[in-house]
């Protein structure tokens, strides 16, 4: 399969900065602030790089509009792994003018002359939150368009799935290609460039281009009348509690916690947690789940069984312990554990449940249930971005090492050079005056 990916990436202002609006309120300050590439484009060129990797993409070509610095942002993308870089370039004083529409014109124009198959583009850009881009060039090209993606298949050079997350869940689309993507932050982690990827990237070439090249006029349809910061949030009110709920709570306190539990303490009374003891879990590689049980009634537990139904065979392959696990008996006031090691086989969002103890209590035919804490929802890594993101990167480090040596080891040579020269002609002048 040998598709053609236009990304589009665009220079705005870091995440972490603090946005101060001008004087003038026409717009925020840009001077002097640190920016960087817009979050949802870098995941579309990651996920653009990763389709690459599978062999679905034979060619990404990043495009960027903006001034002079946003070939910083293009020389990111190629150090990222991108092939081909666009500038187009626009003066200050048309970007401070430009609207998504234009953009869009320009990326129709772009993909016409590059062919291209599949365009990539982030959801929206976080200065100005559009959200029009990919909707406006999609409409352009008259192709069909799936936003805010949170996970992409390709099918064939002529079909690809997409998921997206909805209020009720996750919803599956088909769609024909070509095609315009947009999106979303669940769709990827992206990598970090590498140091001598990035040095490769300040010598790759970018192609220039100016808007009048695709015969789009920079010509606002809009106007900022006003920009303001908005008002300070008001500190918080102490709020008197009404008598009525002052008793409410108080007599459901001493009904709950003096006269039920108290109960229940005479008799066994089984609490349990399950624990996750790896940082992460990764996709081929093992955890650990720890079960810790605890008889914190005065009466012992009988015929104590746990049961986790969590981790199917077609999903985890179990290395080591049982699902299943038996205690005879557990007295009041002792904890037992049991630990079980797991393999993933697949990757993905996971959802932890929680395991079911059943047990018995003495002088009781009455078979009594209990529950284990559950883990928060997690992620299963996939092997290859695990690695990426943990992995020492000795290779890093060398080529660091063999940059610096020589800023290291010509100032240590010239020292000692010049030290034997000195030594020779102090010498010789000693020898002289003798």
């Amino acid at each position: 399969m040998s598709l053609r990916v236009l990304v589009g990436v665009k220079r705005v202002i870091d995440y972490a900065v603090k946005v101060r609006v001008r004087p003038d309120h026409l717009g925020v300050v840009t001077d002097g602030v640190k920016h960087s590439m817009n979050p949802f484009d870098e995941i579309a060129v990651e996920e653009a790089i990763r389709l690459r990797e599978k062999k679905h993409v034979k060619e990404i070509i990043a495009v960027s509009c903006g001034p002079a610095q946003s070939q910083e942002t293009l020389r990111h993308a190629l150090a990222l792994g991108v092939d081909q870089a666009i500038h187009v370039q626009v003066n200050p004083k048309d970007y401070a003018n430009m609207e998504p529409l234009h953009v869009a014109k320009i990326f129709k124009k772009i993909v016409e002359d590059h062919r291209v198959d599949l365009v990539m583009l982030g959801k929206q850009a976080i200065d100005d939150d559009c959200n029009q881009t990919g909707q406006l060039l999609a409409a352009l090209l008259d192709w069909p368009q799936a936003t805010q993606i949170s996970e992409v298949s390709i099918v064939n050079s002529k079909q690809l799935n997409v998921w997206r997350e909805i209020d009720g869940g996750r919803e599956l689309l088909e769609c024909d290609l070509p095609a315009v993507l947009t999106t979303d932050l669940r769709l990827n982690e992206p990598r970090y460039a590498t140091l001598p990827n990035i040095m490769k990237a300040k010598k790759k070439p970018i192609i220039q281009k100016v808007p009048s090249d695709f015969q789009v006029d920079i010509k606002p349809h809009q106007q900022i009348i006003d920009l303001v910061d908005p008002p300070a949030r008001k500190g918080g009110e102490m709020v008197a509690v009404p008598l009525d709920c002052l008793v409410y709570f108080l007599s459901f306190y001493a009904a709950c916690y003096v006269g039920v539990d108290a109960e229940d303490m005479k008799e066994a009374r089984i609490l349990a947690s399950k624990t996750l003891l790896s940082n992460y879990a990764v996709e081929g590689k093992e955890f650990v789940i720890t079960y810790q049980v605890y008889n914190v009634g005065e009466k012992p537990a009988l015929n104590v069984r746990l049961v986790d139904e969590n981790f199917p065979a077609d999903q985890f392959e179990l290395i080591k312990g049982m699902m299943t696990a038996y205690w005879e008996r557990i007295p009041g006031g002792v904890n037992v554990s049991h630990s079980i090691f797991v393999k993933p086989l697949l990757r993905g969002e996971m959802n932890y449940s929680a395991a079911e103890i059943t047990y018995s209590v003495a002088d009781s035919l009455e078979e009594r249930k209990a529950y284990s804490t559950a883990p928060e929802t997690g992620y299963i890594y996939r092997l290859k971005d695990y690695e990426r993101k943990f992995e020492p990167h000795y290779s890093d480090w060398a080529v660091f090492v063999l940059m610096i040596t020589p800023s290291l080891v010509l100032p240590a040579f010239l020292w000692i050079k010049s030290s034997r020269k000195y030594q020779l002609l102090a010498h010789s002048n000693h020898r002289k005056q003798h």
